[in-house]
């Protein structure tokens, strides 16, 4: 630590110029050259910094994106579920419905083969109608 104090020391008296305009110049440039590592050295790390952030906010957003992507494919396939089971009752609730329509078609055309009962007479053949 004290030959970099010392080299400070002696770079300082350079910068003033106590040993010469040629090394007054030398410093100034030695100056000018660790000001600019320096700059370009924060400037590298902000690059680095700024880059990783946008690859993290990328990763984020596909991660977003896959998240909603899956979400969709799960209500699709719940809503097909969904859609699977409201067919099978319409055809199964169509089926009874068809089928019930049937028997009642039928309880009709054997009604109407029976005979009928006259409601004068209760089907006593007394009455003039059932003659």
């Amino acid at each position: 630590r004290e030959e970099k104090s010392i080299e400070v020391e002696c770079e300082e008296i350079d910068l003033v110029g106590g040993n010469g305009a040629w090394q007054q110049r030398r410093a100034i440039a030695a100056l000018e050259r660790r000001l600019y590592e320096a700059e370009e050295s924060k400037r590298i790390t902000a690059e680095r910094l700024a880059r990783a952030k946008a690859k993290k906010e990328l990763r984020e957003k596909q991660r977003q994106r896959e998240e909603i992507e899956r979400s969709l494919r799960w209500n699709e396939t719940l809503e097909n579920q969904a859609m699977s089971i409201l067919d099978a009752e319409s055809r199964a609730w169509e089926e009874e419905e068809k089928r019930r329509l049937q028997e009642e078609e039928e309880r009709r055309r054997l009604a109407a083969l029976q005979p009928k009962v006259c409601d004068l007479c209760d089907g006593s053949g007394l009455c003039k109608e059932c003659d």
